[in-house]
């Protein structure tokens, strides 16, 4: 069950920046440090069976919001 409400952010990034914004107080959209922090958080969190199955499409978000870092 946990596995599959960490999975819901990575199907929708707009909420997963809202709950970001919202919950851990994150103030600055360009505050890439904060969320690099949020997203591994979650990745890391997974089970490993699933962590091992979404490890692509982890990289391929974090390549995608985080591609200057």
């Amino acid at each position: 069950m946990a596995d599959a409400d960490i999975l819901a952010h990575y199907d929708n990034i707009v909420l997963c920046f809202y709950v970001a914004f919202k919950f851990n107080k994150i103030s600055d959209v360009n505050d890439k440090a904060e969320w690099i922090k949020y997203f591994e958080k979650d990745f890391y969190d997974l089970s490993d069976r699933t962590k091992q199955t979404f490890k692509k499409r982890f990289e391929n978000i974090m390549n995608v919001l985080f591609e200057e870092m």
